[in-house]
């Protein structure tokens, strides 16, 4: 199994140590990428889902 796995409590997927290794390989330079490109979109998503939590839009939440 992935390194994503859920948490018994509360059925959330969570990124694991070992996660992206699983996912690319032992590829550092591939890996710092994808770091990178996450920390680069969370912000934004992170955003967008608070701004459709606030006006109730949670189908928008849900994709």
């Amino acid at each position: 199994m992935l390194g994503i796995r859920l948490c018994q409590a509360r059925q959330h997927p969570s990124w694991g140590v070992f996660t992206s290794a699983e996912l690319v390989g032992d590829n550092q330079s591939l890996q710092e990428s994808l770091a990178k490109k996450f920390f680069r979109n969370a912000k934004a998503q992170v955003t967008a889902i608070v701004l459709a939590v606030d006006i109730g839009d949670l189908a928008a939440v849900a994709d």
